[in-house]
Parts: C-alpha cells; sequence; structure tokens
C-alpha cells in the first residue's frame, strides 16, 4: 500500500505504479493528498482508482486516509520552494517551511513500514528565520536534524542520499534529498546509478540534452530591431552577458549552439553535450545559434553594455598588483575590428 501525499499532478505514483521486479507489480496506490485542485484533478484523470484528498495536510483529519500498517509506504514530497537556494536572499514563507512537522502524526496513524520524504538539497539546512523570515545562517540545519529526531523516536531508523537524477538515464541534471525511514529490521537500499558524466567503470555516459531539443525551430529574435518588429521587448542586458560568457565558452574554435538561463544560480550557459539543468514551470532556457550572432556583427551596438569590459578610449580602472585584465580584438571585418578590456574575475564571468 502506498499513500503519495504533496502528490502533485502524478509523477510519482505514475513511477510506482510502473515499478516492477521480475514483472511482477510492487504496490498498490491507495491515496493521494494535495492542496491544489487543478493539480489533483489531473491526477484523478490518470488514476482513477486512487482516493483523492483535496486538503491541507496542517488541517487535515490523519484519520481519513486508509490506516496501512505493515507493507504499507508513506511517500511525502514535501513543499521544498521555501527551502531552495533558488529562492535567493528573498524572505521565506514561515508557514511552507514548518509542513515536515506535519508527518509524525500521520505516521503515527498510519502505522506504515517505510516512510520516504524527497526535497531540494537545502532542505539538510532547515534551520530558523530571522524577523525578515531570512535563514539564520548559524543555526542552519537544526530544525531538520529535530525533525528526524521526532520521527526516529515513532520506532525508524533513518539514512538519506542526494540523488541525480542524469545519473538515473534522465536527459536533466536534477539534484534531490531523498531520505528514508524504515521499521528495524527493513532494510533501507538507495538505487545504484546507471550514468555518470564522463562514464566508464560500467557506467553510461550522461545523456545529452540535444537529442530532446529540435535544434533547427528558431525562436524569437535576440536584436532588438527584429524584435521590436515582433512587438517583444528587448533583452536584459543580464541575458546579453549570458550570450557573450557562452560564446566565449563554446564558440572560440567553431560555432557551436548552447543554451542560457534567462535567470537562477550557477551556469547561465550550458552545453547541449550534457543533461539539463532543472526545467521550471517559467520559461527558463534560450537556444543560442552563434552563426546567426556574428551575420549581426555581435558588437557594443546590439549588446548595448558588458559588465567589467572597459573602453580603451577611456581612463582604466584601478591597477592592481597581480594580472587582472586583459586586451580583447573582435574582428568584425577584413579591415576593421574593435578592441576593448576585459576583467579575469569580479563580477559577471567574461
Amino acid at each position: 500500500k502506498f499513500i503519495d501525499m504533496f502528490c502533485g499532478c502524478g509523477g510519482v505514483t505514475q513511477g510506482v505504479i510502473k515499478a516492477k521486479h521480475k514483472g511482477k507489480k510492487l504496490v498498490d496506490v491507495v491515496a493521494a493528498v494535495n492542496h491544489d485542485p487543478l493539480a489533483l484533478l489531473t491526477h484523478e484523470k490518470n488514476h482513477k482508482n486512487v482516493l483523492h484528498f483535496d486538503d491541507d495536510i496542517v488541517k487535515m483529519d490523519e484519520k481519513l486516509l486508509p490506516y496501512m500498517g505493515k507493507n504499507g509506504i508513506l511517500w511525502a514530497s514535501v513543499d521544498c520552494t521555501q527551502h531552495s537556494r533558488a529562492k535567493g536572499g528573498k524572505p521565506r514563507d514561515p508557514d511552507s517551511r514548518v509542513l515536515p512537522n506535519e508527518l509524525p502524526r500521520f505516521i503515527t496513524y498510519l502505522n506504515p513500514d517505510y516512510v520516504i520524504v524527497e526535497n531540494v538539497e537545502d532542505f539538510l539546512k532547515w534551520g530558523k528565520l530571522d524577523k525578515d523570515n531570512r535563514p539564520v545562517k548559524s543555526d542552519r540545519g537544526s530544525w531538520y536534524r529535530r525533525w528526524v529526531k521526532s520521527i526516529e523516536k515513532l520506532g525508524y531508523n533513518y539514512d538519506y542520499k542526494i540523488l541525480n537524477a542524469a545519473d538515473y538515464g534522465a536527459y536533466t541534471n536534477r539534484k534531490r534529498y531523498f531520505g528514508i525511514f524504515a521499521k528495524p529490521g527493513l532494510p533501507i537500499v538507495f538505487p545504484k546509478p546507471t550514468h555518470s558524466k564522463t562514464g566508464g567503470n560500467g557506467l553510461k555516459k550522461h545523456r545529452d540534452v540535444r537529442e530532446k531539443l529540435d535544434l533547427k525551430k528558431e525562436g524569437y529574435s535576440i536584436f532588438p530591431d527584429e524584435r521590436m518588429k515582433r512587438g517583444k521587448k528587448p533583452i536584459s542586458p543580464n541575458t546579453w552577458d549570458r550570450v557573450e560568457f557562452g560564446i566565449g565558452k563554446f564558440c572560440l574554435d567553431k560555432d557551436t549552439q548552447f543554451l542560457i538561463k534567462y535567470y537562477g544560480n550557477g551556469k547561465n550557459a550550458e552545453d547541449l553535450e550534457e543533461p539539463l539543468d532543472t526545467i521550471t514551470t517559467n520559461d527558463r532556457f534560450a537556444l543560442i545559434t552563434p552563426d546567426k550572432v556574428k551575420k549581426k556583427r555581435f558588437t557594443t551596438q546590439n549588446i548595448q553594455r558588458s559588465i567589467n569590459a572597459n573602453s580603451i578610449e577611456k581612463p582604466m580602472g584601478a591597477i592592481l598588483t597581480r594580472d587582472e585584465k586583459t586586451l580583447i580584438t573582435v574582428v568584425i571585418d577584413e579591415d576593421k575590428k574593435a578592441q576593448f578590456l576585459t576583467k579575469y574575475y569580479g563580477g559577471k564571468q567574461h
């Protein structure tokens, strides 16, 4: 018996239903819980034989769920948004962050053999918020540790791992925390990777996202004159910075298409020969085709600005005691070139 809490549209339910051992089905999903009516409706359309509960677990009576007991698995993909580093320095919603604290009462009633919790890596840093609802660095992980102990006291052993979807054949790099609580005597086992970044040692190489993209299909132009004709807003300076960074990273020797992210932490440019970073519900990725950029003469007229790039027609910034600047020469035509200075480090990557 399997109960899917925070079930969303049904990704976890679909996965466990497909799971088989020696051709035999392993689980029977008996109930699904979610507070979003539209997501739950989607789940119900695909899984009609499952009991569906449109409810907030803070207010929900746990005794509404079918009792599990032996051979039961309770899965909880607890809200991750307010734990994720993707929030940056923004305030967090304190109510969403404490939802895991509701699980012990459900576990006490349902008495499952296993409890599996999925979340972002930053869940391990779960701790207090300050008066502005921002995480207190000195208290990182205190609430997470307290939460683990609250479930261990109910008679469970515990272990966790950070798993990357790309290591199991997915076309996306998606690292997630998976915590497993098990009754004494029951094993805690995590799946062995089938892929790795470079392959070898019996593992396949990570799958290229290129296989899933239609690289011949062109979207809207990034150049101001063409965008204005379509009534589109000009590309932001930060996006131009990312395009520049990608060209410098992937296109020094040949014209190689690549992806940029409009927002998010970490890499701003991504290789088509690797799995894609996390795909969000908002538009996040753009495909860059360098030869088209070159035909448009990728110059300051189009870019408008470039952080850490300085004209040689103006005084230079402070000269440090270590190498910090380099002269860049861009050949535009055979008889025309442009030159500017750029920093090796500091601020945006160029």
